[in-house]
């Protein structure tokens, strides 16, 4: 990566593990229990939908409805201000829970991503999280996934490979992770078996 500047501090970052150390020191939202594990999946240029209060990259364009550090402020379930395949990746976490339509926004996610690149989530997973409905749950979820209910969705939409899966309960994280990357195949590819040291349970 080249050098680039925090916008709110003024901090230069030149290299990946510069970005995970300087992030690191900033623990204030889901994406920053899963940043040293995905950022590698997050090359070039691309967006983080849903950022909050922090992106999975600084140079990561950030939108989010109502988060004012978010570099821009509107619906990420339409992105209709980009044109096909003009993003090396798609980031978001805890997003997906709170959308009703799910194949029709991974579908628009994934048009805005070059074919080789990829689309990065973590989600609550349905097996860890609070259900829906417990007083804990958060009440913007309208539902939760596992592993491999989200990635028979992603298989249905055609063009995808699997890169990536994992969950790390002993980190004390009630989420999962998926990568999958945007194929020029017809045919949905699983290309990982395995999810590093921890397969999701069906």
């Amino acid at each position: 990566m080249g050098p680039t500047r925090d916008l709110f501090s003024g901090t230069v970052i030149t290299t990946d593990s510069e970005m995970v150390n300087f992030m690191s020191d900033q623990i204030i939202g889901e994406v920053d229990h899963c940043r040293y594990r995905l950022m590698k999946y997050c090359k070039g240029q691309g967006l983080d939908l849903g950022c909050g209060k922090s992106k999975i990259r600084v140079d990561a364009i950030g939108i989010d409805l109502y988060s004012p550090l978010a570099d821009m402020n509107c619906d990420a379930r339409l992105l209709e201000q980009y044109p096909d395949e003009h993003f090396d990746y798609v980031f978001s976490s805890h997003l997906l829970e709170e959308i009703q339509n799910t194949e029709a926004v991974l579908r628009e996610w994934l048009r805005v991503i070059k074919v080789g690149g990829n689309l990065v989530l973590y989600q609550a997973d349905k097996d860890l999280y609070y259900p829906l409905g417990h007083e804990l749950c958060n009440r913007n979820h309208i539902h939760h996934f596992c592993f491999e209910s989200l990635w028979e969705i992603l298989k249905g939409l055609g063009n995808t490979e699997l890169v990536h899966h994992g969950r790390y309960p002993e980190n004390k994280e009630w989420s999962f992770e998926i990568v999958v990357k945007k194929t020029e195949e017809k045919e949905p590819i699983c290309g990982i078996q395995n999810s590093d040291k921890h397969p999701t349970a069906s």
